[in-house]
């Protein structure tokens, strides 16, 4: 779908251009999503570009600064994400003018989105309007010698689809009979 909004525009003191998410690299991608704090690995952009369909601004030299993806669910339904600009563009338009561009090719779509506090005003400049808070924490898992042990005898396993009913109607102890991870 062809979109009316701009496939360039004048950033700072550079002009960017709008281009598919599957033309630039996974490092790119991924030193973009690093530069605000973001944990998402190269792998996790490999997997959302499978899912999805975004768009990057980059700028005469190829840097990325900024993304925006949507991720279709049927043909009436989509949610919004990755929408990440470069920290020295964050005030200058750079996410509106991407999200125009997602919005556009969404057109028809009942959109949904998580934003960041940081973003609230982007999005309600767009008419979206909050439903509800998600709280989200981030921390990075690590294994120590003081971590607690299965039991005695307990089977460690991957959780399975048969597993899914017990843990749907919160019986865990169910699940934790069979030791689950």
């Amino acid at each position: 779908m062809k979109s009316h909004i701009s496939s360039s525009r004048t950033i700072d003191a550079f002009e960017a251009r709008a281009v598919d998410i599957d033309t630039v690299g996974l490092d790119q991608l991924h030193a973009l999503s690093i530069g605000v704090g973001w944990p998402h690995r190269a792998e996790d952009w490999q997997f959302l570009r499978d899912v999805g369909h975004g768009i990057v601004a980059h700028d005469e030299i190829g840097r990325v600064l900024g993304s925006a993806m949507w991720f279709p669910h049927g043909s009436d339904f989509a949610t919004v994400g990755m929408v990440i600009t470069s920290p020295r563009l964050q005030a200058l338009g750079t996410a509106q003018w991407l999200m125009k561009r997602i919005l556009a090719e969404c057109k028809g779509r009942r959109l949904r989105l998580n934003a960041t506090r940081a973003a609230r005003q982007l999005y309600l400049s767009l008419d979206f309007r909050p439903v509800s808070t998600v709280f989200q924490r981030q921390a990075e898992a690590r294994r120590t010698d003081d971590m607690p042990r299965p039991p005695e005898g307990a089977e460690l396993r991957r959780l399975e689809e048969a597993d899914l009913a017990a843990i749907a109607e919160h019986r865990y102890d169910d699940v934790a009979r069979r030791s689950v991870l």
